[in-house]
Formats: C-alpha cells, sequence, structure tokens
C-alpha cells in the first residue's frame, strides 16, 4: 500500500471514529434525558392560576370534557354569575371562542352542566362549578385519562353598580381523570 493510500485511509478512519464519538455521546446524552424523565408528561404541572380578585380551589375534568372547577373571589362585593364557560379557545377579543350561554361570543349557545346562571359569590366565599369544555362547535373537549387538558375558565358577572363583565378567571392545565 502506498504512503497515499494509508494516508487516505487514515484520514476515513478519523472521521469515522469522530462522528462515532459524536453519536455515541449523542446517545448516551438521550438515554440520560429519558432516564431521569426530564421530557415525561406526568412531570407537567398540573395547576389552576387566576386573575388577580379570584382563587381556585379544587378542580378536575374527566375523559369526555367535563371540568369541575371551586373557585372563589375576594372582589369585596358580592358578584351576581350570569353565566360561565370553559373552552381551549377563545376569540381576539378574549372571549372564549365555543362555550355557554351568555359568555360566548358565538351565535351558537351551549348548555353548560350546571348552570351557575342567577347565583351570588359572595367576597371570601366560593362556588363550585361544573361545566362543559368546548375545543370546537358543539364539540367536548375531551380526552384519554392521564393526558393534558389546557383551557380557559371564563364567567360573565355583574358587580352591583358598575355593570356586567365577561373575563377569564382562571387558565386551567389538568389531566384527564
Amino acid at each position: 500500500m502506498s504512503f497515499e493510500n494509508r494516508r487516505k485511509a487514515q484520514v476515513a478512519i478519523d472521521f469515522l471514529i469522530s462522528y462515532g464519538i459524536a453519536l455515541l455521546i449523542i446517545g448516551i446524552a438521550l438515554v440520560v434525558i429519558y432516564q431521569i424523565g426530564i421530557l415525561n408528561p406526568i412531570l407537567t404541572p398540573v395547576q389552576c392560576v387566576p386573575v388577580p380578585g379570584f382563587a381556585c380551589g379544587f378542580f378536575y375534568i374527566n375523559s369526555s370534557g367535563v371540568i369541575t372547577v371551586n373557585l372563589a373571589q375576594n372582589i369585596g362585593t358580592p358578584l351576581t354569575i350570569n353565566g360561565a364557560a370553559c373552552s381551549s379557545t377563545y376569540t381576539l377579543n378574549s372571549l372564549p371562542q365555543y362555550g355557554n350561554l351568555y359568555v360566548t361570543s358565538n351565535s351558537q349557545y351551549y348548555p353548560p352542566s350546571n348552570d351557575p346562571s342567577g347565583e351570588i359569590l359572595y367576597s371570601s366565599s366560593n362556588m363550585t362549578i361544573k361545566l362543559n369544555c368546548y375545543s370546537g362547535p358543539g364539540t367536548l373537549a375531551g380526552g384519554q385519562i392521564g393526558n393534558l387538558f389546557f383551557g380557559h375558565i371564563w364567567l360573565n358577572f355583574t358587580i352591583p353598580q358598575y355593570g356586567s363583565i365577561t373575563e377569564s378567571v382562571a387558565t386551567v392545565t389538568a389531566k384527564y381523570e
């Protein structure tokens, strides 16, 4: 074998070894990440993040798309609930894309599981609301048990001597049960 051929062979071997070591390091890193569980969806936090003046108690969503959430308010005045909605999407004017009567801007309304309309939510008190969560027109945001749901809870409420307000009162990340 001539010097030139040995040189080409050496360059080829160096090339293969360099890329082989790089691939080995990447493979080890992927195994470590998998073993630690960094990419595990089970570690995704389940949370209810309320807007100021509101608080979340317990919450859960079943696999058919019905969410139960315990809401409290501390605005300092009683609120008369006119309607409630849960939707995984919202419009540009921050209203639910799909939802329940008196809350959505959509021309099609969907009934909540138990309508809280007319109930009064007093300051420093709470109420449990059960709502159908929608992901499309007439489509409940259902999912497989253990998968994640991300959506928003809206209330249309009246503040005495102020008027009616529709507001997203909480953002929810929950696992289907």
